[in-house]
């Protein structure tokens, strides 16, 4: 077993003709991390193509969260 539990959150699905690509938040838990306090979130995208009528996963990337907003700067007068 994984030392880590992945769920997704804030799914989005679109599908044009053989291609369909997936959206998410990944939220990485790790073992004994159940609160979530522990969690990262992972900004995710999955690109899958209709191989012979079988949907097949062709590309997945994920980059971190931004933990906090940041307020923006304040212009220069």
């Amino acid at each position: 077993s994984r030392p880590w539990t992945v769920s997704c959150e804030d799914v989005r699905i679109a599908v044009a003709g053989d291609l369909a690509w997936v959206t998410c938040v990944e939220v990485i838990v790790p073992f004994g991390g159940e609160d979530g306090s522990d969690a990262a979130r992972m900004q995710a995208t999955n690109l899958f193509g209709r191989v012979d009528g079988q949907w097949r996963l062709l590309h997945h990337h994920a980059s971190p969260s931004p933990t906090e907003t940041v307020a923006p700067e304040e212009p220069v007068n």
